[in-house]
């Protein structure tokens, strides 16, 4: 992940894990993060609040912000093309997953093996087929 480069950030790419979460439309970035994702003052990206709503119902306001993502089979191992993604700033806080938003489902198709043993990751739908 990194700030967008023609909006304010340095360029620099930042190995921060996350989990695929097909249900969330927009990514968790803690506000920890950004000791290494850098100073957020110039970056035009950094938006208005929003109100989020969790899976009980339970609607918090957060600040949003927008990164460019990059998927990686390991650091310094890129893989498929970068996109941009919309994000919401979490408190850091234990038992609260990092988890990705609507970008990566737009960009990428998404598929498990028949038998859950592995999650296949395409950038085409054809791809796809041959994974699985």
């Amino acid at each position: 992940m990194r700030l967008i480069e023609a909006e304010g950030g340095d360029g620099q790419w930042h190995n921060i894990q996350m989990m695929n979460d097909t249900g969330s439309d927009i990514m968790k970035i803690f506000d920890s993060d950004f000791a290494m994702l850098g100073n957020l003052s110039d970056y035009d990206p950094v938006s208005d609040w929003v109100l989020i709503s969790d899976a009980n119902g339970f609607q918090q306001p957060r600040q949003r912000i927008f990164v460019e993502v990059q998927l990686a089979r390991g650091i310094d191992d890129e893989w498929g093309p970068s996109f941009l993604e919309a994000g919401v700033i979490y408190p850091d806080g234990l038992g609260i997953p990092r988890l990705t938003g609507l970008g990566l489902r737009l960009n990428f198709f998404i598929g498990t093996a028949p038998d859950f043993t592995y999650l296949a990751v395409a950038c085409t739908k054809s791809g796809m087929s041959s994974l699985l």
